[in-house]
């Protein structure tokens, strides 16, 4: 292009001498072509750099102020021209060229753009449409309109500013935008966020509409053209945001003719709901007949009809919450009057609307198409603000009664009726008005004008103006409710005179019951009888049909024809000889099973029409819906009128309960067996919820289907091969009457939790009839010495006997047959217990969990305390992992020592001290007993009491699960207790030691100094760079012990003085391991200890001999780890947080559908990060019920009070199970019969012990059944091994000088003294290093404390 005459400058002389080289008459045109590769294109650049400069200077500005641009023209001027006559060139040369090309063409690109116009871009874009280039339209369109609108629409000296021109060029635009908007996308860099699409999409519409000059009609025409033709997603995202401009609503408003014609347009053609849903808005900015005008039009349109209508009502409490908001803040801001206008506006269309809908065919359709539970608040708000205490008096918070029923004719007439508002302040009359015009819809009700209509209804005001005065109230709310549920029945002109004759009737005698009067009315009639008796149980009315006639079997019939399904009910009834009272069973909480069985008989999936229905199994399934769904609580009405939908879920969930019950029971195999089994189950159901009505309903149908589930939760075959070996059922039929039967002291909860045992017991009776004594014998000699076999077979008859004579014991805790690997434990531990040589020794068993071991440790207590009367009676500590299995233990074998007059307690943390000396046998986990001891001893420092405590040297130590007690007791921590001091400066910060000094005895801190080496001065230096530290990380540090329990670290003791105005201390040093040594004899219990690990231990117990025995489970070995897969060995380890996430996701979605699965997940989480594993998990599971698991129930479990609550959830199918470590330990877990593949384990995170996660992958593959597991974690494996396990001395001496000083407090001289004297010494201890506690002997503790406290 050549160069205009009119350029002149520095930049233009450049570029002039640059084309002159570039020519093709320059004599060293071959030798350029070498140097540079693209010369063509090099030499077309610099020909349109001329008409770039004109263009950019045409603005006003000028080229040559861009000094780097100039320069770098300069530059490659200068090395071409070096270089052009060299034979050889520099690569680097080569490379710079390159490089000065492209910053060339990068400035001519940029300045051009300064200099371009939209006129020019429109020519621009129109080229590169026939070249198909969507990402370089894409990037002209936002150029167009980031930076050329408004100023640079076009260029013309003459004429700069014609609007008009301007205008043109921007209707052209208008096209290029709405055609080809989908190619912003392309010229995006992140092109696939679609947030960052929706948003760029927003901000370019906005500024086409906002900028002038604009023509939004012309825009919305071209947008309405793109919607009929070729819509898509992104021009419903320009008709979303389009909706919402504020100028668009005005243009709108100001051409509401216009918009009307082109609305009405676009809502005839197919749209989708959103587009709906968006121009839906606009039809609220018209004027009030453009609007009107517009209804009318589509008020055949279902779609549009019901999407104007949900929007106004979004509208209307969009504007409500701003002036709520407004009102609340007491801010009287400028969108306050603004929100009462648009409020006022949108009233004003809602009268409209109704106005347009008065026909009764478009109420009919309102009310059953366009009301939904979307609109339905939002619906009733805007009536009541418009028609005031008519619509606020009305209730429309149940399931019955909706405020769809307001759009009747007559009764929007009857608002307007000015002659009722007298009686507005009585709600019942309002409420009567309204239920009396919710008539039947083929009602011909034609008043030739209003006067008839508000004559009749005046007439009624008279009356019932009488009753109100006569103080009938009570009567009237009674004909309220009948009326309400009596809705759509019957004529106007009837229910009109129902309620006048009810009335009248009330004047002559208040004593009727005028649900009954009015009943018998409704019932007068042949219409609807079936439809007013569903709708008594619908509202919780059932028992009134036992008033409608004296003859009651004629009452009975009238309901078993109404619904079939109770017929059932009552089918099942005779034939098992039983009765139903009308006057007794014919009770408001029949109302709920009577109400949903009849929507169940006639739902096609479960009623006598589908295939494979069976009457007797109906009946069966009848029978127990109804005994079970049957109730007596108000809070049951209240939420079964309020949330019928999610109980008819639960009764049909019930429902399917009942059908797999009978089912199960139905397949081949003795079929005299099944039957009589069946019989039972379904006779113990029956007779176990009839009677009192406890629990909510939700409760009461969880423990139903826990139930049935129990019942059938075992193997068929097993029942079959008892009665074979003991030729007869008697046994079996025995064994099911105990577990199955509900006691007449059992609830609901103890019920269920006794038949979830039945699995174990036929379990158990199979197995000892199956297995014999030799069959144990192979296996324990197979895994033990034959020294310890001998011991069994020289005690095994000793036992034997023993355990006949007290069988008495066993049966009142149901037991009738021991194991033999059980006597085998046993005749161990007899032998243990009377051989004298072995009375300075321990006992330690493995025996794993669901094989007797709780019974095994009520045994050997019972025969330490019984073996040993008189004074020297020991007592028992049967130390647990957690505090619900030592509670659980203790309850289940309480009556059993009671046989034997034993006392025993359960050690809770409300226990006394005092009960330990009562009691011979202590059921207690080690956390609770310590935690009893220290709250006694603070409570003696505080009150001055005195506190006792057990004797261990004489007691014997039982652990159950003892390999984890002892490893993982470096966990229990040490705790902080408040002890009031005087502080009399409250602005002191106690970062000096005479702050502290102060609030103590100053003689005895000396005293403390000089006899341990100032050890007030080092501790109080110690406290304070605590503080420091402290001061400097905000975060208080938390840990997790080995079962998952969280603990917060306590705060410094000086900022907590500071802060708290109290001093804390650790009162009470307790040690686990001291503790476990002390006793005079220890046996312990393990399901995954190994006899090589035995010797970790002898240290402990002081190198006592240790006798060590490998039970067998009662089944034989088994095979667990061929049970155990293990399906992703070995292992993921991902450690970014979304990967971690999404892989577990994917592996619960393939186990879920065949597997329960248990997610172990660490739920520690570090002060620098937002979430822990466990709570991520969570929120993915979470998300995850919004769609594969949707009907998965998600289970959390991260404390004690989780497990007894869920752990006979865990093995259903339906479940989830999100745990921390805490269900690792003593948790057994029954999975349904049914899943072949078992529980499905999920570790997330290695726990610090290899202990530990063996422990965790015990909760699957469990008693010889099938299992799995997974591994998807954040870290490799990394375990802390295992050292020998030995008591540190100067946590001895600690526990030890604690311990003496609470045994001694009761001859304490000045228990007020001894307050904060002892607590400051055990401080002062705790912070001696091992090396210095060393020097001082537990004498001298003893001595000093006793000197300076006790004395």
């Amino acid at each position: 292009m050549a160069q205009p005459s009119a350029l002149t400058g520095e930049t233009s002389s450049i570029v002039t001498e640059l084309q002159n080289l570039f020519s093709g008459k320059h004599p060293n045109r071959k030798k350029m072509e070498t140097l540079i590769l693209n010369f063509q294109s090099v030499q077309n650049l610099l020909s349109q750099l001329p008409d770039m400069i004109s263009k950019y200077e045409r603005q006003g500005k000028k080229i040559d102020q861009q000094r780097e641009f100039v320069e770098i023209l300069k530059k490659f001027k200068n090395i071409i021209e070096g270089n052009i006559n060299k034979s050889i060139y520099d690569p680097e040369i080569l490379l710079v060229i390159n490089y000065l090309i492209l910053a060339i063409r990068q400035g001519y690109e940029l300045f051009l753009n300064h200099g371009q116009t939209l006129e020019e871009i429109n020519k621009i874009i129109e080229k590169e449409i026939s070249f198909g280039n969507k990402k370089e339209i894409g990037t002209l369109i936002i150029r167009s309109i980031e930076m050329k609108i408004p100023k640079e629409i076009y260029f013309d000296q003459k004429d700069p500013n014609n609007d008009e021109r301007k205008l043109v060029i921007i209707m052209k635009f208008y096209d290029y935008f709405v055609q080809y908007v989908l190619y912003i996308r392309e010229s995006l860099d992140d092109m696939l966020n679609d947030e960052n699409y929706r948003s760029k999409l927003d901000k370019l519409q906005a500024i086409l509409l906002n900028t002038k000059p604009s023509n939004i009609e012309d825009y919305f025409l071209k947008l309405k053209s793109r919607m009929i033709t070729k819509r898509g997603y992104s021009t419903e995202i320009l008709l979303e945001y389009l909706v919402k401009n504020e100028n668009v609503h005005i243009n709108v408003s100001n051409r509401s003719d216009y918009y009307c014609e082109h609305l009405n347009e676009i809502f005839a053609k197919p749209l989708k709901k959103k587009s709906i849903d968006s121009l839906s808005n606009l039809v609220f900015k018209l004027q009030d007949n453009s609007f009107e005008h517009l209804c009318e039009k589509l008020i055949e349109n279902n779609d549009v009809f019901q999407s104007i209508y949900n929007i106004g009502i979004d509208l209307y409490l969009i504007e409500t919450r701003k002036i709520m908001d407004a009102k609340e803040k007491k801010q009287n801001t400028h969108f306050y009057p603004d929100a009462l206008e648009n409020r006022e506006q949108l009233k004003r269309k809602f009268k409209l609307f109704l106005l347009v809908s008065l026909g009764k065919a478009t109420l009919i359709k309102i009310r059953d198409s366009i009301i939904n539970e979307g609109n339905a608040k939002g619906t009733y708000l805007i009536l009541a603000d418009i028609y005031g205490l008519r619509i606020q008096h009305l209730d429309f918070s149940d399931e019955i009664i909706n405020v769809k029923y307001c759009f009747n004719h007559y009764f929007f007439k009857s608002l307007s009726y000015h002659e009722l508002d007298d009686v507005n302040v009585f709600s019942e009359c309002i409420r009567l008005l309204f239920y009396i015009h919710t008539c039947e819809d083929r009602d011909k009700l034609h008043y030739q004008n209003e006067k008839t209509h508000r004559n009749k209804l005046l007439e009624l005001k008279e009356s019932f103006l009488k009753t109100i005065k006569n103080d009938n109230r009570r009567k009237l709310n009674d004909l309220i409710e009948i009326f309400k549920v009596m809705i759509n029945i019957q004529s106007f002109e009837s229910r009109l005179k129902y309620v006048t004759s009810a009335i009248n009737s009330l004047e002559q005698n208040d004593d009727i019951n005028v649900k009954v009067f009015v009943l018998k009315e409704f019932l007068g009639h042949q219409d609807a009888k079936k439809e007013i008796c569903l709708r008594l149980a619908q509202s919780f009315n059932i028992d009134l049909m036992k008033h409608i006639s004296d003859n009651k079997q004629e009452i009975l019939t009238k309901l078993r024809n109404f619904n079939s399904n109770f017929d059932s009910f009552i089918k099942y009834l005779e034939k098992s000889e039983l009765e139903f009272n009308i006057e007794k069973e014919l009770t408001p909480g029949l109302s709920i099973p009577y109400y949903l069985s009849a929507i169940l008989a006639d739902d096609p999936k479960y009623n006598i029409k589908i295939v494979g229905y069976n009457e007797e199994t109906n009946e069966i399934a009848m029978s127990i819906l109804f005994k079970v769904f049957t109730c007596s609580s108000e809070n049951d009405k209240e939420v079964f009128l309020k949330n019928q939908n999610s109980i008819h879920q639960e009764f049909n969930q019930l429902y399917q309960s009942v059908k797999k019950l009978i089912e199960f029971y139905n397949v081949s195999g003795n079929a005299e067996i099944n039957k009589k089994l069946r019989g039972r189950s379904i006779k113990h159901i029956l007779h176990g919820f009839s009677g009192t009505h406890q629990k909510s309903l939700a409760k009461r149908n969880e423990y139903a289907r826990t139930i049935i589930d129990n019942f059938i939760n075992y193997n068929l075959k097993q029942i079959d091969q008892i009665i074979e070996s003991t030729e007869s059922d008697t046994e079996v039929l025995n064994l099911f009457d105990v577990f199955m039967k509900r006691n007449a002291s059992d609830d609901l909860e103890r019920w269920a939790k006794n038949t979830g045992e039945l699995r174990d017991q036929i379990n158990f009776l199979h197995a000892h009839h199956h297995y014999k004594e030799t069959n144990f014998n192979e296996w324990y000699q197979n895994w033990n010495s034959n020294e310890s076999f001998n011991i069994i077979q020289n005690n095994r008859e000793k036992v034997k006997k023993d355990l006949q004579t007290h069988h008495k014991a066993f049966e009142l805790i149901n037991i009738k047959y021991l194991q033999h690997n059980q006597i085998g434990a046993l005749t161990l531990i007899y032998d243990y217990l009377t051989d004298e040589s072995k009375k300075n020794s321990n006992l330690f068993i493995k025996i794993g969990t669901g094989q007797g071991k709780s019974l095994t440790i009520a045994e050997t207590a019972r025969q330490l305390v019984q073996n040993n009367p008189g004074p020297q009676k020991p007592k028992v500590f049967v130390v647990t992992c957690y505090d619900h299995l030592a509670k659980r233990d203790h309850d289940n074998y309480q009556k059993y020592y009671q046989y034997f007059n034993i006392s025993t307690m359960y050690c809770s943390s409300e226990s006394s001290t005092k009960d330990f000396s009562n009691s011979d046998v202590i059921y207690a986990d080690l956390n609770t007993y310590f935690t009893v001891l220290r709250k006694e001893g603070h409570n003696a420092l505080i009150d001055g009491t005195s506190i006792e405590l057990p004797k261990i040297s004489n007691t014997v130590l039982i652990m159950d699960e003892f390999d984890s007690l002892i490893i993982d007791s470096d966990e229990l921590l040490q705790y902080v207790y408040d002890f009031e001091v005087r502080i009399t400066n409250p602005n002191v910060n106690f970062d000096k030691k005479e702050d502290l000094v102060e609030l103590f005895d100053s003689t005895f801190i000396r005293n403390c100094n000089s006899k341990f080496s100032n050890i007030f001065d080092h501790w109080f230096e110690s406290k304070l760079s605590h503080k420091r530290k402290e001061d400097n990380n905000q975060h208080q540090k938390k840990v997790q012990d080995s079962l998952g329990k969280d603990s917060t670290m306590a705060q410094s003791l000086l900022n907590y003085l500071k802060n708290e105005k109290k001093a804390h201390f650790v009162h009470y040093f307790l040690d686990a391991l001291v503790f476990y040594s002390q006793f005079k004899q220890v046996i312990g219990f393990s399901g995954s200890i190994e006899k090589e690990h035995i010797n970790k231990f002898q240290r402990l117990f002081n190198n006592k001999v240790s006798h060590y025995y490998d039970i067998p489970p009662f089944f034989g070995p088994g095979n667990s780890q061929q049970n155990r897969t293990f399906v992703n060995d070995p292992g993921q380890v991902r450690e970014n947080t979304q990967e971690f996430l999404d892989e577990i996701r994917e592996e619960i979605k393939q186990r879920y559908r065949q597997q329960p699965i248990l997610i172990f997940a660490d739920s520690y989480k570090e002060h620098d990060v937002d979430e822990s594993d466990y709570d991520g998990i969570l929120k993915m599971l979470k998300e995850a019920q919004n769609t594969f698991l949707h009907d998965r129930k998600i289970i959390e479990i991260n404390t004690e009070k989780h497990i007894a609550e869920n752990i006979h959830k865990i093995g259903k199918l339906d479940s989830i199970t999100l745990a921390t470590r805490i269900i690792g330990r003593g948790a057994d877990i029954k999975v349904d019969k049914c899943i072949k593949k078992g529980l499905h384990l999920l570790l997330t995170y290695y726990p610090p012990r290899e202990n530990i996660y063996i422990q965790m992958l015990g909760r699957t593959a469990r008693q010889d059944e099938s299992g799995s597991y997974s591994i998807i974690t954040r870290q490799h494996r990394n375990f802390t091994p295992v050292r020998d396990v030995a008591v540190n001395s100067r946590d001895e001496k600690m526990h030890n000088i604690t311990e003496y000083f609470y045994r001694n407090y009761h001859r304490c001289s000045n228990k007020r003294n001894a307050r904060l004297k002892w607590p400051l010494l055990s401080e002062l201890l705790k912070n001696l290093s091992k090396s210095e506690i060393e020097k001082y002997s537990l004498a001298v503790l003893e001595e000093f404390v006793n000197d300076n406290i006790l004395k």
